[in-house]
């Protein structure tokens, strides 16, 4: 008999690279919402990071371009089914191989890409998914393309693109195979 499955989705948490630790106050928020797992879109940047939150619940986590540079090794995307929902993880970057190709097009435009340029490239990489979660842009967003839903959880540390908070959210796919999402902002605790 299916049942509602709830999940945290965190990405882009940057621990000993942009934030010292992950925030305590999003370890108690986490925690709080007492999910059956987290998914954790990638750049933890440290082993550590994922085994502080396996404290609170099982994680699943993808590689971020951040983690393949600290050797935080993971898988480059995550598919998989829940209540006949088809969902697939992914960071947002592709492949390092993209990732500097990307970069390559900055240098030269001196342009840098908004949000959908990566949203578009993951919908069209994963055309049988029904949702798409992902990060590195550090946008938070929650776009229906056609029959797709991609949600980018946005940073999970506080930086400029999100204000000063940290982001988070909470996703509950009902017995049914409805999505709900709620896109979670807190401020930072204070040391």
């Amino acid at each position: 008999m299916p049942k509602n499955h709830r999940f945290v989705v965190l990405s882009d948490t940057h621990v000993g690279e942009r934030a010292r630790r992950l925030d305590p106050g999003l370890l108690k928020a986490i925690a709080e919402l007492q999910p059956e797992s987290i998914l954790h879109c990638g750049d933890a940047c440290r082993r550590s990071t994922i085994t502080e939150l396996e404290q609170i619940a099982p994680v699943c986590n993808v590689q971020g371009n951040r983690d393949w540079f600290q050797a935080h090794k993971a898988p480059m995307d995550l598919q998989f089914e829940v209540n006949g929902v088809n969902i697939v993880m992914a960071h947002g970057h592709l492949s390092m191989k993209q990732y500097i190709l990307d970069h390559f097009r900055i240098l030269l435009t001196l342009r840098i890409p908004f949000y959908s340029f990566f949203r578009d490239r993951l919908a069209n990489k994963y055309p049988q998914a029904d949702l798409i979660l992902y990060g590195h842009t550090h946008t938070a967003a929650d776009d229906q393309i056609g029959s797709q839903r991609l949600i980018n959880v946005g940073a999970g540390y506080p930086n400029r693109l999100n204000q000063g908070q940290v982001e988070f959210g909470l996703l509950i796919v009902s017995a049914g195979g409805t999505i709900d999402y709620e896109h979670i902002a807190i401020p930072p605790t204070k040391d």
